[in-house]
């Protein structure tokens, strides 16, 4: 419960296996100036429709710009982009698709887009992959490190992905870098590293989520004069819209005991973000402190099951399961907390109701 998921809700991401087609005819000289100049026109039609929101003439400009050149990347690319506004992000995915297959050399801007697509399709393995494609393409670029440290963290790869925002912090130390690598950092438990990224930013003390972020590590610090002072930082800049803080704010009210207060910040905290483990697992808690122990039992299955290695969830679960008399499940779940390295579960499985 001291461990809080600062959710990030940003851009998105996509993976597919991917093959490079070299055309057996170019155009070449004369020909090859006429085909470019061709795929031009209707690239700047395309792009004057699509402003104007036009989508339907704006896709025919781009589809005729990708049928006069083959490897016309930003026409393959606001193509996309159109297909992503219009909702369907299935073919949106499947012209970036086409268009990594027909590009030579490879365009880092495709995989960013795919990479795009794929995280607002929660497919974060495939969005880390193209991310990271970028990458490999340029790596000179923070937004690339950013979006990959992104996924990373979605996919629960959270030391990884604080090593992908310190070089987007690197290259350009502007404020949502910052706020990335300091929410990694919480991740990684390294608070008052967290704390030293965020002061760095130049007039913190106005950012909401800024403001959030140093609320969390100085709670996981045990810090309560300076969680509290944040916390009211962060809510007078407007960060009681966030989920994060809605969660911190519950576990706050749950430790003075301030039951009603705790449970309605908890529901406002699903409310706001229904598939983060972390606020489940932490309203299950609070529900177990208040003898309710058939709500945080289907609290902590949710937990489980959008984060099957949630080891903490498992743990609360096993006591969740004792206290009302599943002994085994209890202690089946100890021993699969313990598994995945929850080290306060083995005193639990020494317990006599483990031993019979």
């Amino acid at each position: 419960m001291k461990n809080l998921t600062v959710t990030l809700l940003l851009f998105v991401f996509g993976i597919t296996a991917y093959t490079q087609h070299v055309p057996t005819l170019k155009p070449t000289g004369e020909r090859l100036t006429k085909v470019k100049s061709a795929a031009v026109k209707h690239f700047e039609s395309g792009i004057t429709n699509f402003k104007s929101k036009n989508f339907d003439q704006a896709k025919k400009d781009f589809q005729n710009a990708i049928d006069e050149d083959a490897s016309f990347a930003e026409a393959y690319i606001n193509l996309s982009k159109i297909h992503e506004a219009e909702g369907d992000l299935n073919k949106a995915k499947e012209v970036l698709q086409n268009a990594i297959a027909s590009m030579i050399p490879l365009n880092e801007r495709a995989f960013v887009q795919l990479g795009r697509v794929s995280y607002k399709m929660e497919d974060y393995d495939a969005a880390e992959f193209n991310f990271k494609q970028a990458v490999s393409l340029n790596n000179q670029e923070d937004d690339y490190h950013y979006y990959a440290g992104v996924a990373l963290v979605e996919s629960y790869k959270y030391e990884e992905a604080m090593t992908f925002f310190k070089k987007a912090s690197e290259l350009d130390g502007s404020t949502r870098n910052k706020i990335g690598l300091s929410n990694a950092q919480i991740r990684n438990q390294k608070y008052d590293d967290a704390i030293a990224t965020i002061k760095s930013i130049s007039a913190y003390e106005s950012n909401p989520e800024a403001c959030l972020n140093l609320a969390i590590a100085y709670h996981n610090k045990q810090n309560s004069e300076e969680t509290d002072k944040f916390l009211k930082m962060a809510q007078s800049n407007g960060a009681d819209k966030h989920a994060e803080f809605q969660n911190l704010f519950g576990l706050i009210q749950s430790s003075k005991q301030n039951n009603d207060k705790a449970k309605a910040a908890f529901d406002k905290a699903i409310e706001l973000d229904d598939k983060n483990p972390t606020y489940y697992n932490d309203r299950a808690s609070h529900l177990i402190r208040t003898d309710q122990f058939k709500d945080a039992l289907t609290d902590l299955d949710k937990a489980i099951e959008l984060k099957p290695d949630f080891s903490k969830a498992y743990y609360n679960r096993g006591i969740a399961k004792e206290m009302v008399r599943d002994e085994q499940g209890a202690c089946l779940d100890w021993e699969y907390a313990f598994f995945l390295g929850y080290a306060q579960a083995e005193e639990l499985l020494n317990n006599p109701i483990c031993n019979k």
